[in-house]
């Protein structure tokens, strides 16, 4: 929570450290071949008795973001996902008394379309890192973030 600057869900920090294990095993179920675990290194922007145990090293420490993000897409291809490129979701079709999201509605080549979900639905948007106004209604941690490096740069 520290690391967060206490402007995180802490629902969802709590998940992502409780699962961080499975998620690595699940990682490497699908292919990705780590070069190290090691531990005890800083984590940034917290006290200085705080440590992280596990680091992973992907396989010749080369590939950042995108040996997860091929992994991730060739698992969902192989898993029947549709993917739909440059289509933003403008609504969710939704039961939220029972918190399930069933659809969405999307804009797609200016046209209107509705998609039902069999299974789930997944939004992964990019860009973030540089939207001020998605970073401002999404993530206040990462707008202050977004405006403390447009300070230093200015």
């Amino acid at each position: 929570m520290d690391a967060g600057e206490d402007q995180v869900d802490m629902t969802l920090v709590r998940d992502l450290a409780k699962n961080a294990p499975k998620n690595i095993d699940w990682l490497a179920d699908m292919g990705i071949k780590w070069q190290s675990v090691y531990g005890n290194t800083h984590i940034p922007a917290t006290s200085s008795l705080d440590f992280a145990d596990r680091i992973h090293v992907y396989d010749n420490g080369k590939g950042g973001g995108i040996v997860l993000t091929q992994t991730l897409l060739k698992a969902a291809l192989d898993a029947g996902a549709t993917i739909s490129y440059d289509t933003p979701t403008t609504a969710l079709i939704q039961d939220r008394d029972r918190k399930i999201v069933y659809g969405v509605v999307v804009s797609q080549n200016g046209e209107k379309k509705v998609i039902a979900a069999k299974r789930g639905v997944i939004l992964a948007t990019a860009g973030i890192d540089h939207n001020l106004e998605l970073a401002k209604a999404l993530n206040p941690q990462h707008y202050s973030d977004l405006q403390h490096k447009a300070n230093l740069s200015a």
